[in-house]
Order: C-alpha cells, then structure tokens, then sequence
C-alpha cells in the first residue's frame, strides 16, 4: 500500500540492509516491481512474508545509494 492507492500490493524485494532513522525502521531492498532499489518502512508490512530460498544477484554491493 503507498500513499497515493489504499489497494495492497504483493511486492517481491530482495532486502539487504535494516536501517533506524530514530523515528522509525526501515528495510533497504531491490524492488522487482520497479527495477529498482527503494526504502520500505517495516511498519507498513502486513501479514506473513512468503520467504523463498533463492539467492538474489540484488546486493548491498550492487546498491550505489
């Protein structure tokens, strides 16, 4: 869910970093959606994550932000 839709959205995110902003926790990841990396703030995630075993080419490395 974003701002601009109320509608849930199943994003698959290959995350590599967890980040505190001293307000709240965000986790860094590759987005496959967009194709890109983006911040998602954990308290926004619903439900039960569906984990998967698969290593992603999506690193902390590859991650120039």
């Amino acid at each position: 869910m974003s701002f601009t839709t109320t509608d849930d959205e199943t994003r698959l995110i290959a995350p590599h970093t967890l980040v505190f902003t001293s307000m709240r926790w965000h986790v860094r990841a590759y987005c496959e959606k967009n194709g890109d990396y983006r911040d998602f703030v954990l308290s926004r995630f619903r439900g039960e994550p569906e984990l998967m075993d698969d290593v992603s080419e999506h690193t902390r490395e590859a991650d120039v932000a």
